[in-house]
């Protein structure tokens, strides 16, 4: 960010323009927006998400079609179709990148057909916190501070 001179601590203004400029100025996560096929985005005020039955408030989330056949309960599909990026990520150009990242390491597991395996090898809930998991990894590579605390939380 500072070499794209973005202040991480500025705040964003709430809206799809503060999350195309990050993706357009931000080398390492415009090489994520490309390798996820240049996904589209949304913003919304809030989501929740539950783990291990507690109620979280999200930063992101990826709207995504997860199909099962009828016949072997086996995942056929996975299909990203935008994502979510809700209003607390917002506090910061620091947060909304960590949380793009975050996010579109998701997108990129689909893409690649990664998240499928892991759905077809596993249960679901399992599953779901093995690629939370992984994409906290990214986030805690790029120092993001949360992360580590995150992460705990899909063990």
């Amino acid at each position: 960010m500072i070499d794209a001179d973005i202040d991480p601590n500025g705040t964003p203004e709430f809206s799809k323009t503060s999350i195309v400029e990050l993706l357009m100025k931000v080398q390492t996560l415009r090489d994520l927006w490309e390798k996820s096929t240049y996904i589209g985005f949304s913003i919304e005020e809030n989501g929740y998400a539950e783990v291990n039955g507690e109620k979280y408030s999200l930063n992101g989330k990826v709207d995504a079609t997860l199909k099962q056949s009828d016949q072997t309960n086996e995942y056929t599909s996975h299909v990203a179709n935008k994502v979510i990026i809700y209003k607390p990520a917002f506090v910061s150009y620091l947060r909304l990148g960590f949380t793009l990242g975050h996010e579109l390491i998701h997108v990129h597991h689909i893409n690649t057909g990664f998240s499928l395996k892991i759905f077809n090898s596993r249960s679901l809930n399992e599953a779901k916190n093995y690629l939370e998991r992984l994409a906290y990894g990214w986030n805690m590579n790029y120092g993001d501070p949360q992360a580590a605390d995150k992460m705990k939380m899909y063990q």
